[in-house]
């Protein structure tokens, strides 16, 4: 009975896409985990611009999310020099999540997750502290300033990929326990499932 149950609401929510679309609640998903006290780096934003970039048909739907999470709770927490390279950073992870899609029979992989998500936290290290050093101030402009600004923020490159796997992995398991639930009909289906 308890079952019944369930899936009648799994399948009133899924009428109701527009009211409480994808986009909304990954919306939620990364303003809150920016709000909430959280350690730093250690937030939802990066694994929600990779599943965005898997999960929407269109490029701009896929970045327009996470930059719309950042520019939202940044007008709570505060803007900052670097958002532009952080915002870049997001942007690029997104596009590097619509390279999941393009799996054969759009089959999902973990293997491939894992690899996408250790790139993408790799790719937010590497541009976010060149913008540091490229603004100047904090390390000299020469390759020994910009080596020095990398090695300062390793302690922060653990938690960015933490954050990654955790919550891709949180992100992706939930899509995919949807997909497999059955509690869809066909029609309904294709709201968890990316156009190829």
């Amino acid at each position: 009975m308890e079952t019944n149950k369930s899936h009648s609401a799994l399948n009133r929510w899924l009428k109701w896409p527009r009211l409480v679309s994808p986009e909304c609640l990954l919306l939620l998903v990364a303003l809150f985990s920016r709000l909430l006290p959280h350690a730093p780096n250690f937030t939802a934003v990066g694994a929600v611009a990779l599943f965005a970039g898997y999960f929407f048909p269109r490029r701009e739907q896929a970045i327009a999310v996470p930059l719309v999470a950042m520019i939202l709770s940044d007008i709570v927490i505060g803007f900052h020099s670097s958002m532009p390279w952080v915002y870049a950073a997001l942007a690029l992870t997104a596009l590097l999540g619509r390279r999941l899609q393009t799996a054969p029979n759009l089959q999902f992989s973990w293997g491939r997750l894992s690899l996408q998500s250790l790139v993408s936290a790799g790719l937010f290290f590497v541009v976010t502290n060149f913008g540091v050093w490229s603004m100047g101030g904090l390390y000299p402009r020469n390759l020994e300033g910009l080596l020095s600004c990398f090695v300062a923020a390793i302690p922060f490159f653990g938690n960015t990929l933490v954050s990654q796997i955790v919550f891709g992995g949180l992100l992706f398991g939930a899509h995919r326990a949807l997909r497999k639930s059955g509690a869809a009909t066909q029609s309904q289906a294709t709201l968890f499932r990316p156009a190829p």
